[in-house]
C-alpha cells in the first residue's frame, strides 16, 4: 500500500493513458475503415492504404504520448506486457509492476465500455471488425503479418544502447 499511496499518479497516469490509446485507435479504425466515412472514402477501397492511415494515426500517439509530460511522468509502458517486461529486467519493483497493471486493466475496461457506449452502430460493422487487425488474406497471409511485427522490431535492435532514448525521434524523424 505504500509504493500505491507514493506512486498513485503514475498508476493514474497509465490508466489514462490506455483508455486515450484505445478511444484514439478505435476512432482511428472507425474514421479509416468504415464505408460511410469520408476519410476511408478518400483513402480508397485497398485495405492496406486504410491500414497504413491507422498505423500512422496510432503510431504518432503513441509517440507523443510517450514524449508528453505524462508519458514522462509514468514511464510511458501503457501495456502490461511492457510493465512486466521492466519488472522482468529488474527496472520496477514487484508492487509498483502490480498496480501499473491494475491501472492498465482498469483503463482499458473503461475504454471499452465507453467506445461501445459511443461507437456501437459503427464499430462493429465487418470492415472496422471492432478494431482487431487480421492478417491479409490469402495462403500467406499470416507470413506478411508476422515479417509486419518481427522486422521493424529487427530493424531497431542493432541501434547501440544509447540510442534507446532518441527512438520515437528516429522512427518519427524529429
Amino acid at each position: 500500500m505504500r509504493s500505491l499511496r507514493r506512486h498513485w499518479p503514475n498508476y493514474l497516469v497509465e490508466a489514462a493513458g490506455l483508455v486515450a490509446f484505445l478511444v484514439f485507435s478505435s476512432v482511428a479504425a472507425v474514421v479509416c475503415h468504415h464505408p460511410n466515412s469520408a476519410v476511408a472514402r478518400a483513402l480508397g477501397p485497398h485495405e492496406w492504404v486504410q491500414r497504413i492511415g491507422v498505423g500512422l494515426i496510432v503510431g504518432s500517439l503513441v509517440a507523443a504520448m510517450a514524449y508528453s509530460p505524462w508519458g514522462k511522468r509514468s514511464g510511458a509502458h501503457f501495456n502490461p506486457a511492457v510493465t512486466l517486461g521492466f519488472w522482468q529486467l529488474g527496472h520496477i519493483r514487484t508492487a509498483d509492476a502490480i498496480w501499473y497493471v491494475v491501472a492498465q486493466f482498469a483503463g482499458a475496461l473503461v475504454a471499452g465500455v465507453a467506445i461501445f457506449w459511443l461507437m456501437a452502430p459503427w464499430f462493429g460493422h465487418p470492415d472496422v471488425h471492432y478494431n482487431t487487425t487480421r492478417p491479409p488474406a490469402g495462403a500467406y497471409g499470416w507470413v506478411i503479418a508476422l515479417g509486419a511485427e518481427i522486422l521493424p522490431a529487427q530493424w531497431a535492435a542493432p541501434y547501440p544502447p544509447g540510442a534507446a532514448r532518441a527512438c520515437g525521434c528516429i522512427f518519427w524523424g524529429r
